[in-house]
């Protein structure tokens, strides 16, 4: 199972520590998943000319302040954990944040495949859209 969600995460095992406080425990019992934080140092923002949406806007605005990343660096191509250095635990808070903003429910299985800000933007319209 580590193996599996680094290899997803996109982290080498070798440069992973647990997490193990109780909250951290609830958030993975949660999302079903172990988290892991890279002891890897934070890329380079990513840089895009990209436009976003009314809803990109304010996902944007919850990205930068879950992820404490400069605005420039959100855009739509933008892949969450590769250009906006966030690691498991900062993909469930962004997650819950999303959840409590737009008041839409984000399942264990689709969270697992929303890996861009584009994709968070384009799951958000369609849970809207229902």
């Amino acid at each position: 199972m580590d193996r599996f969600l680094a290899r997803v995460l996109g982290i080498q095992p070798r440069h992973l520590t647990v997490e193990a406080s109780s909250l951290h425990k609830t958030l993975a019992f949660r999302m079903g998943f172990c988290f892991f934080r890279s002891t890897i140092g934070k890329r380079e923002p990513f840089r895009g000319s990209q436009k976003l949406s009314e809803i990109g806007q304010k996902l944007k605005q919850i990205i930068v302040s879950q992820l404490s990343v400069e605005e420039a660096a959100v855009v739509p191509k933008a892949k969450f954990i590769e250009d906006l250095g966030a690691d498991s635990l900062d993909i469930v808070e962004l997650v819950i944040a999303m959840e409590e903003e737009f008041d839409i429910d984000i399942p264990d299985e689709e969270a697992e495949n929303i890996r861009t800000v584009e994709d968070a933007e384009k799951f958000i319209n369609k849970a809207q859209e229902l």
